[in-house]
C-alpha cells in the first residue's frame, strides 16, 4: 500500500539488473522480493513481498516514461504496478493492472515489453521482408556494444529494405536500428536510447523512409540520425530527453527532407532538427489525431 515517505528501510529498495531486460526489486528491511502474489495473471491481483526465488513473477520491467518517472511492469503477467483507483491517500492499495501506456499524451508506441531476447548479432531484415517482434523486448548484448555513445556499436536491427514493427528495445539499445535503401519501422519503443535510436545509412539514395508510431527516451545526443539523402517521414511519435530529435551527419550537403507530424517532442537539449546543408528541409506539423497506421509503399 501507499504511505507517507518516512525514509525508513521498509521504503527503500534494492533494484538489480538481471541481465535479461528485467530487474528484481527487493525490500531493504526484509530482503524479500516484490512478488505477484500466487502467480496471478489478472488485473487487480495483489503485489506482496516474498522470499526471492528468481521466478518470472518476481521480475520487473522498469521503463522510463519521461520527466524522471518510470513504469514497472511484471514479466509474468505483463501488467503494471498500479495505485488502485488513482487513490492519493496513505493506505491506498497497490496491485497490478493493465498497462495504460508509456505516456499520458496518446502519442508513440503501444509496446510495453514482453519476453526478453538478448541480441548478440544484428538481426537483418532484407529484400522487402517484415520482422514482427510481437512487442517483445530486444536488448543489445555481446559484441553489439553497451548502449553508450561509442561510435563503434552495431545496430540491433538492420532493415534494407523492409519493415521492423512491434518491437520494444530494452535497456541496452546499442546503435538501435539502421535503415538502408528505404527500410521502415512501425510501432517501436526505445526505453533507453543507446548511440542513436534509428539511423539512415548509405546507401539510401533519396529513397522514402517511414518511421511511424515510435517512442524513445534518454538519448544523450541524437534520437534520429541521417547519413545519406532521403525523404524521412515520421508520424505519431513521442520523444523525451534527447540532445536533438533529428541530426543530419555533420558537414554533409546532401539533400535531406524531413516530414514530422503528430508528435510530442519534449526536453531537447539543443533543438529538433540540425543540419549543415542548405539543400535540406524540415516541416513539422501537429494534428489532433495521434494514431496513424503504417504507411505502405505504392
Amino acid at each position: 500500500m501507499l504511505w507517507d515517505d518516512l525514509d525508513g528501510l521498509n521504503q527503500q529498495w534494492d533494484i538489480t539488473d538481471l541481465g535479461n531486460g528485467y530487474y528484481s526489486i527487493v525490500a531493504a528491511h526484509s530482503g524479500k522480493s516484490m512478488d505477484v502474489y500466487d502467480w496471478c495473471v489478472d488485473p487487480g491481483c495483489e503485489i506482496r513481498q516474498w522470499d526471492y526465488s528468481g521466478g518470472d513473477n518476481q521480475q520487473w520491467l522498469v521503463a522510463s516514461v519521461g520527466s524522471g518517472y518510470y513504469k514497472i511492469v511484471s514479466k509474468y503477467s505483463g501488467l503494471a504496478l498500479d495505485v488502485w483507483e488513482w487513490n492519493a491517500n496513505a493506505g491506498a492499495d497497490v496491485g497490478q493492472w493493465t498497462d495504460l501506456g508509456g505516456s499520458s499524451t496518446g502519442y508513440g508506441s503501444s509496446c510495453t515489453g514482453g519476453s526478453s531476447t538478448s541480441v548478440t548479432a544484428t538481426i537483418r531484415v532484407e529484400d522487402g521482408g517484415t520482422f514482427d517482434g510481437g512487442c517483445n523486448t530486444y536488448t543489445g548484448g555481446g559484441d553489439l556494444g553497451d548502449g553508450s555513445q561509442s561510435e563503434s556499436q552495431d545496430p540491433i536491427f538492420r532493415v534494407s529494405p523492409g519493415l521492423v514493427r512491434n518491437v520494444y528495445i530494452g535497456s541496452n539499445g546499442a546503435d538501435g536500428i539502421h535503415s538502408r535503401n528505404g527500410g521502415d519501422v512501425d510501432n517501436v519503443l526505445w526505453s533507453d536510447v543507446g548511440e542513436d535510436a534509428m539511423t539512415i545509412k548509405d546507401p539510401t539514395n533519396g529513397a522514402s523512409v517511414y518511421a511511424n508510431n515510435i517512442e524513445g527516451y534518454d538519448s544523450a545526443d541524437k534520437f534520429l540520425q541521417a547519413n545519406d539523402d532521403a525523404t524521412w517521414t515520421v508520424d505519431n511519435c513521442r520523444v523525451d530527453n534527447a540532445g536533438k530529435f533529428i541530426r543530419q551527419n555533420g558537414g554533409t550537403t546532401f539533400p535531406l527532407h524531413i516530414e514530422v507530424s503528430n508528435c510530442d517532442i519534449s526536453n531537447m537539449g539543443e533543438g529538433i532538427f540540425r543540419s549543415d546543408s542548405s539543400n535540406s528541409t524540415a516541416r513539422i506539423t501537429v494534428s489532433a489525431n495521434p494514431t496513424t497506421p503504417y504507411k505502405a509503399r505504392h
